[in-house]
């Protein structure tokens, strides 16, 4: 009897629907979310905004330099 496996992309990597019990109630809980809905709500809050920056040359964020 020949072995069958799903067909991937990459012998190595399962799809993800053949890792997870879609009946988790986690899952099942996902798959009634109104996810288009939420990320309508919530993309202007988590949009990219222009700030002006300010320059801080004298600030070093990985510690002083052993210059010699």
């Amino acid at each position: 009897m020949p072995f069958s496996c799903p067909t991937t992309d990459d012998f190595f990597r399962a799809r993800i629907d053949h890792m997870i019990d879609l009946r988790h109630p986690l899952a099942v809980l996902a798959s009634r979310m109104p996810w288009q809905e939420i990320e309508a709500r919530v993309a202007q809050t988590f949009s990219r905004k222009g700030r002006a920056g300010v320059a801080m040359p004298d600030l070093d964020l990985f510690g002083e330099l052993n210059r010699p």
